[in-house]
Formats: C-alpha cells, structure tokens, sequence
C-alpha cells in the first residue's frame, strides 16, 4: 500500500515546484506524483523530472477534469489531491498511512491547515470540523490539502464534477457525507494553503460567482437552500453595491433582500416562510457575533442616524474592508493561532487581534493629550536603550527621534550598527551629537549587537529598541515613575501599536495583566514596550543568548522569570512595532522562528507540544484579552468626546535623504 498525490500542473513554475517537493520531503517514502498538465506549457520545473514523479497531459483545462484524470493515471492505494500553490507538512503523509492502517475502514481522512501567504508567511489557522452533511451544507468544513481518500471510496462515489468551476472538491464531501461514508481525523496539521489576495480588483466578483455555485451545489444535493449561502451572497452583494456595515441599516436591507431572493419559487409557500425565517435569524445571530468584536456595527441598530463622529471613531479604529466578513467564505472560518504570527496582507478583520500583524487598513494614529506631557520627577532615573542595526536606514531616523524627542532629561541611546550599506550611517553621523555612543562594526546578528551596545550603557533602567521600532510620546517618563513607584517591580511591559512604513497604525495589542504560566507556550509580551531594571539584567549573565537570531527575547523574557524577576503589564501604549515587507519576523517565521520556538517550548516544558496542544493551553489569556480590548475600545469611546487626542507624527529631520517620505502634520 502507497500514497499517490496528484497535483494540477500551475503556470507559476515556482510553487508547482514547492508543491512537489514537500511530497518529497515527507517521511513517508513510498509515495507517488501525478501532475496533471492542462496548461499546454511545454516545460514543467525540473523536479518534475524525478522518476517518482508521473507527467499526465491533458487538452481539457477543467479542474475537475484534471482531477480525475490523475485519479485514473495514479496506482496508489491512497490519493491526495494537492493545489500547486500549497504545501505538506513533513508528516502529512505519513500520519495519513498509519491512520488508514490502523482503520482500514475508513473512506477517507482529514487534518488541520495552516495558511500561509505567497511569501510563505503564517497568516492565520483555518478551522476544520467533523464533515457531517448539516455541517458541509452551510460552510466546507475541510480543505483538499489535508484530505486523503481511499481509492476504493473514490470508485464507490464516483468522479469529480467537471462541471463546476469552483467547487468539485465541496461538491463530493457533500455527496460522501450523504452517502453515509466513514470519515477519520489526524489530529496534526497536515498542510499549509496560500491565503486569497484580497487586493484582486475582481476578488469581490470572484466570490461571488463562488457563494453562487456553493448555494447550487448545496441545493442540487441536500434538496435544500442554505440560509448561510444565501447570506454570503447577500453580504458579497452589499459590500459591492457600497453599504456601510457600521452606520446605517441599508446594509442588512440588502444583505436580507438578496438572500431572501435566492430562495427556490418552486417551494410551497410555507417552505418559503420558514427559510426565510432562518435567513432573518441566521443574519442577526451572526451581526451579534461580530457586534461583540467589532462595536461600532451596533450603531446601525439606533433610530438615531445623527451618532456622534468621535464616538463612532472611537469605538472603530479600523474602516470597513472591501471583503465581506462571512462565516461562509470560501476558504471556510478562520481562526488566529498563537505565538507571533504574520499576516502579510490585510484580510477581513476577524477573531483576535492578538498574534496578528497586519489587522485593518492603514489609519492615522490618535493619543490622548497626556501622552504628549512628560510626568515631572525629580532625579529622574537614568534609562538606558541600544538600537542594533543593519541597513534600516529608511527607518532608523523615526526610531532615534521616537527617544530623543521624549525630552526625558536622563537617557542613553546607543547604536550598535552592524556595518551596513545603505544609508544609516549618514543618518547615524547626523544625530551622533545627542547619542551616548554608536559603532558600526561586524557582528554576528542581532544578539550580539545588543549585547555590544547595552555594554556600553550605565542607566538603572534598560532597553533595547529595533532600528525599525519606535516609542510612543511619554513612554520614558511613565516608566520611570512607574519603577520608582513599585520598587518591587523588575520587568514592565505595555500595550502595542502596529505601524506600516509610512508610520501609519495598522492594529493594536491591548493585553490582559501577565500570565506566567500563558508565557510559557507563547510568547505575547510586546518586546519594544519591555524596560527592565539592570539587577534583573545582571541576574540573568547581563546578555542576551546570541546563539538565538529570531526569539531572543522571548528566551530573556523566560530567562527573567526563571530567575524570579516580578513582571508587570502596564495599560498603556509604550511602543510601535512595524511591520514591513522584509521584515525578519515575517521571513524567518517558518524556518528559525519555529525551530527556536519548539527550543524554548521544550526547555521549560520539557517536551515539544503540538500546535494544538499550544493553542489550549494560551485560550484562556486570549480571552482575557479579548474582554480587556472590549473594555479598552468603550472607554476610549467615552474619553474621545470629553479628552482632547492629537495625532502622531514623527517629523523628519533629515527628510530629503529619506526613502518614503513622512507625512506632514495637519
């Protein structure tokens, strides 16, 4: 017995080729490949050449053609259907054989995917169910990455149907699932798929021919019209036309107008009242669901339509994205996982905001008056921050002036520049006057450029801040009266900003108070909101572990705690982190991000936990913090109309040698 896998043939020679290799990167070795090619190309990427590898041409571009056509080409006892623009886990494959061994029963067999964007970024965690029709009939609970068959179930079900353009996958889950077939579950995950574009001029148009097909598919099988298809089609509709979902009602007038229409005339006329029920009921448990992450959508619900702007403002910081916010879309729900994750694209807000990156379009960043008003102390505390560096000249001016334009009278800023190219060290020279020290020699990473400048700093407080990072208006003062007030205190740590390159905030991080035992699976702590004081830097060697390139702070922050540090959350933004195209956290993620993660894991716990088991045990501090962000967003609603708030803006001083210009001040 031996595994076939059979991967439509891609234009995009790059991912086909990816595709393939992780079936050649499992630990399973008796496998096989069957590319289907109906693209005419007259090349295939030279791992196709392999003589694992089987080369099926075909005239016919259908997908479902293609499928089949490789399902008859294949000879193994085992078939996997593969996108070429996703990927295996190492032991998909093999966790697939032995379950099919030990239950040779089965039909077929399903695990968990991980997405993924094209820049083979984490994005997010998709849900995955038991397959049962009722389930299937509203949303497709699986996806074809993590969906192995038994090749006898395939003859007794029959073929894909070539007809469909979407959704032939969906299309015979939902007949196994009425044909009664049996059905197992790895609890693993077992691929990665590639997260949709969102900024597709035709993505909106494309999704809507897709809920369109989903609902006729669902109908031609059940017998039934599904209320949440329906809906899909009424939000897709609504958000093309314009709707507001957050301030007026005409949204919801579409939206139930639409899918009331989608019902079948043929049905008796009971029949209809009875969906149409479902419809209205379906669509306001689903807007009280999302009411309760997103509050601004209540405000549609007041008679009123003269709500004030701040109040809307404060209780939405983000706008309404172009992509309808469905339970129904095609990919199936989503939900985040934990540890730092990277969304590399904007995607509809949803779920959590804590472990994503990129959460709603770019927005000015509002502060309340205060932050820009230092605390007064007499004998202010000496604060100490080195800032490594290499070639973020781009940034690295908004970084130093983020300090120095604190205008606390006692701080250090060091940088540790690790010979870059570009222009930083112009940038470096231009400020070199008001900085404690900076050197730009070879170093050995990141760590090592830490430890280089904190040695040469002296403050009783002590930070680091990344050359492409930067502090928030009154961080310092706060801090300092924060540490003299709570002697007992060794490590603080604030709420987080998320900025894109043109300083523009993109989500936030409001966190619950700290949870030692949560920091031991995942690491939520904000690092360039973190100070400590120099006894908890001594009593952990006074250096970071430069043998760590990616969680280096997340082996210090473990290392506090080890050593007995108390630790405090503060409510209050202290820093911004940016997030970049070619940021080290977005592109070392799944290679050293992951390896040194499971490292941390298995040095406190002991053993290495499944993806799974990291996301039980880190539920509970989600959804503290989810209930702290709610109640963040209701009192900002009411400080908005009674505080005054001013915009942030680092000026430039040195604008002209910058790459992306910074927006001027109102």
């Amino acid at each position: 017995m031996y595994i076939s896998i059979v991967i439509p043939a891609s234009p995009n020679s790059q991912l086909l080729s990816r595709a393939v290799q992780s079936v050649f990167d499992s630990t399973l070795r008796i496998v096989e490949v069957v590319v289907v090619d109906g693209t005419g190309c007259d090349s295939l990427p030279p791992v196709c050449n392999d003589s694992r590898v089987q080369v099926v041409r075909s005239e016919n571009s259908q997908f479902g053609s293609l499928l089949n056509l490789g399902q008859r080409a294949a000879s193994g006892h085992i078939l996997g259907f593969l996108n070429p623009e996703d990927m295996y886990y190492p032991q998909a494959l093999e966790q697939a054989w032995a379950l099919f061994q030990t239950r040779s029963q089965l039909d077929f067999v399903y695990g968990r995917t991980n997405s993924i964007d094209y820049q083979d970024r984490f994005v997010r965690r998709v849900i995955t169910e038991p397959p049962t029709l009722s389930r299937l009939a509203n949303r497709p609970c699986l996806h074809p990455t993590s969906v192995f068959y038994q090749r006898r179930a395939l003859k007794t079900f029959g073929q894909f149907n070539e007809n469909l353009k979407y959704w032939c996958h969906y299309d015979y889950w939902l007949r196994m699932a009425k044909g009664k077939a049996k059905f197992g579950f790895i609890p693993q995950f077992v691929g990665y798929k590639r997260a949709e574009d969102f900024s597709r001029s035709d993505y909106l148009q494309t999704e809507l021919e897709r809920a369109k097909e989903a609902l006729q598919v669902v109908r031609e099988i059940t017998g039934k019209t599904s209320a949440r298809w329906a809906l899909a089609i009424g939000r897709i509709t609504a958000t093309m036309q314009g709707a507001d979902r957050g301030h007026n009602r005409e949204f919801d007038e579409i939206v139930l107008s639409t899918a009331c229409s989608q019902i079948d005339d043929s049905l008796p006329a009971f029949s209809k009242l009875l969906l149409k029920s479902r419809i209205y009921r379906t669509h306001f448990f689903s807007e009280m669901n999302r009411i309760r992450t997103k509050p601004s959508l209540m405000t549609r619900f007041f008679k009123s339509k003269k709500m004030p702007v701040g109040v809307v403002a404060a209780i939405d910081k983000q706008p309404q994205h172009p992509v309808p916010a469905t339970v129904e879309s095609s990919e199936g729900t989503v939900a985040e996982a934990p540890g730092p994750t990277v969304n590399a694209q904007p995607s509809t807000p949803r779920g959590y905001r804590l472990f994503q990156l990129h959460y709603h379009e770019p927005q000015p960043c509002l502060l309340p008056e205060s932050y820009f008003k230092n605390v007064e102390l007499i004998a202010p505390p000496k604060i100490s921050i080195a800032t490594p560096n290499l070639n973020q000249g781009i940034y690295l001016e908004r970084t130093i002036l983020s300090v120095l334009q604190q205008n606390y009278p006692s701080v250090e800023m060091v940088v540790q520049d690790g010979c870059s190219t570009d222009n930083s060290l112009d940038v470096i020279r231009h400020f070199q006057d008001r900085l404690t020290a900076w050197e730009s020699v070879k170093d050995t990473g990141q760590s090592q450029a830490i430890n280089f400048g904190l040695r040469k700093t002296s403050g009783e407080i002590m930070a680091y801040l990344n050359s492409d990072d930067t502090l928030v208006p009154g961080s310092l003062s706060y801090v300092a009266n924060y540490f003299r007030q709570h002697p007992d205190v060794d490590v603080i740590y604030g709420n987080r900003l998320l900025i894109d390159e043109h300083d523009q905030v993109i989500n936030y991080w409001v966190l619950p108070p700290h949870d030692p035992e949560t920091l031991q699976w995942a690491d939520y702590v904000p690092q360039e909101t973190m100070f400590w004081r120099r006894r908890a830097w001594d009593a952990v060697g006074g250096k970071i572990d430069e043998s760590f390139r990616f969680a280096m702070d997340w082996d210090l922050i473990l290392r506090f705690q080890r050593a007995g540090m108390v630790f405090h959350h503060v409510p209050r933004f202290l820093g911004a982190f940016r997030i970049t195209v070619n940021q080290k956290t977005s592109q070392q993620i799944l290679t050293h991000g992951q390896k040194e993660m499971n490292r941390l894991r298995e040095r406190e716990l002991g053993y290495i936990p499944s993806d799974e088991e990291v996301q039980r045990n880190v539920r509970r501090y989600m959804s503290q913090q989810r209930d702290v962000e709610i109640l963040h967003d209701l009192g900002e609603m009411a400080c908005r109309e009674m505080l005054p708030y001013r915009e942030w803006v680092i000026e430039s001083e040195i604008e002209s040698r910058m790459i992306i210009p910074l927006r001027k001040a109102a």
